[in-house]
C-alpha cells in the first residue's frame, strides 16, 4: 500500500466516522502527539517537541470547541475546564521543557478516552 493510499484511506475513515468514533480518533491523535512530544523532549529536539505539543493543543482546542455548552450541562462545563487545564499544562511543558505536565495530560486523555469507549460500547436503553 502506498503512502497516498494510506492517506486516502484515513481521509475516508474520518469522513465516514460517526461522532463518537471521531472523538475517539481525536483522543488517540492527542495522546499520540503528547507521547511523540515526550520523546522529542528526551531527545533534546526542542523544535520537534514544540511541533507535537502544538498539534496536541490543536486537537484539545477542537474538542473544547465542539462541546455543546447549552445541552451538555455540568458534563460539558467539566470537560471545558479539563480541556483548558490540559492546554495550560501543555504550554507549561513547552516553555519549561518539562515532561511531567505531558505525563499529566497523557493520563487525563487516556482516562477520558476510556470513558468514551465505555459509552460507545453500551447499548442504548430507551425503556423506562
Amino acid at each position: 500500500m502506498t503512502q497516498h493510499s494510506i492517506n486516502q484511506y484515513k481521509r475516508t475513515e474520518v469522513a465516514t466516522a460517526d461522532q463518537g468514533k471521531l472523538i475517539l480518533m481525536m483522543y488517540d491523535g492527542a495522546i499520540k502527539f503528547v507521547e511523540i512530544a515526550k520523546n522529542k523532549l528526551r531527545e533534546n529536539d526542542m523544535a520537534g517537541k514544540g511541533i507535537y505539543i502544538s498539534k496536541a493543543q490543536g486537537i484539545i482546542s477542537e474538542l473544547m470547541a465542539s462541546l455543546n455548552m447549552e445541552g451538555g450541562g455540568e458534563i460539558a462545563l467539566s470537560l471545558e475546564k479539563l480541556y483548558a487545564f490540559m492546554n495550560r499544562q501543555l504550554r507549561i511543558a513547552n516553555v519549561n521543557k518539562d515532561i511531567k505536565p505531558l505525563d499529566s495530560v497523557a493520563k487525563i486523555l487516556g482516562i477520558l478516552r476510556e470513558g468514551w469507549v465505555e459509552i460507545l460500547q453500551k447499548p442504548l436503553n430507551f425503556s423506562s
